[in-house]
């Protein structure tokens, strides 16, 4: 399939396939305070460590566990699990966001996003008011296939001072290229639904 180029200066990469054409960007990596928060998230696991080390040789010295010990570890234990989770999202590898354009079928995937960018007020105000930031960050990796026939209409619809292009998968309502510039969510939408018609 012939498509154009995006737009000059665009984070859009487009690659010829076996079946087809990828076009794949990357989400903002939350540069360097994405490793500033995972150090100190380390640093933290280390004193949490320490408190939980010496609360549980209290336990273990015998009398049993007093009701203001026990409630404090299982909340120590939670902290310490949301912020091992929390480390792991920062420092795992991320996945480009990406619409793979087949011969018979089109594949969207959402990618993965470092937690910095998704607990970006700006972002999560104004993207998504209405939306839990906790969602945000540990929203699941998706992936959508549509044959050309079942293949839903792309829209690109303004929303107050801000642009979207999304598209209906059943209940869902799929947002693609959220951190894209307009110019590239305008070609991505000409290019998808150019896909869709031919």
């Amino acid at each position: 399939m012939g498509i154009g180029d995006p737009p000059a200066g665009s984070c859009i990469r487009v690659r010829s396939e076996l079946d087809g054409v990828k076009l794949e960007w990357r989400k903002p990596s939350g540069g360097v305070l994405r490793y500033v928060m995972a150090g100190f998230l380390v640093f933290w696991l280390c004193g949490w460590s320490a408190g939980l080390i010496a609360a549980g040789s209290k336990l273990l010295e015998g009398g049993g566990p007093t009701p203001f010990l026990a409630v404090w570890l299982a909340l120590w234990v939670f902290g310490g699990g949301f912020a091992g989770c929390f480390l792991y999202l920062l420092l795992r590898r991320q996945a480009p966001e990406s619409v793979t354009l087949g011969t018979r079928s089109l594949v969207y995937d959402t990618g993965t996003a470092a937690p910095g960018f998704m607990m970006n007020p700006f972002f999560t105000m104004r993207r998504r008011p209405t939306q839990n930031p906790f969602v945000l960050l540990f929203r699941r990796r998706k992936r959508y296939e549509f044959s050309r026939a079942q293949c839903p209409e792309f829209v690109l619809e303004g929303m107050g001072g801000d642009q979207r292009l999304r598209f209906d998968a059943g209940a869902d309502r799929v947002e693609i290229g959220e951190t894209l510039k307009e110019p590239e969510r305008e070609w991505l939408a000409q290019v998808l639904q150019a896909w869709r018609e031919a």
